[in-house]
């Protein structure tokens, strides 16, 4: 908001200014993370990076792989071609 409002932002804040991307510049790639609170049915923090989206559930550290450049609607998860291929 500092920077929208043409304001001094100082080295205490993490991040990078969206301001050139409001105004029409391309938009870089960048980590997205989610996070579904212990409230919700299934607890978990998701962190999408390019076509890959690992979802870690509760604190029993099971998780999920999906390739969502593949299946954005996240409905099967990834497998490697090895393990597609092998018969289990």
């Amino acid at each position: 908001m500092a920077d929208l409002l043409g304001l001094p932002v100082g080295d205490e804040y993490q991040g990078q200014s969206l301001v050139p991307e409001v105004f029409g510049a391309e938009a870089r790639p960048r980590p997205v993370s989610s996070i579904y609170p212990a409230q919700s049915e299934r607890p978990a923090q998701g962190d999408h990076r390019g076509d890959h989206k690992p979802i870690a559930f509760g604190d029993d550290r099971r998780f999920e792989l999906f390739n969502v450049g593949l299946d954005f609607a996240e409905r099967e998860r990834y497998r490697s071609p090895s393990q597609r291929n092998s018969r289990r």
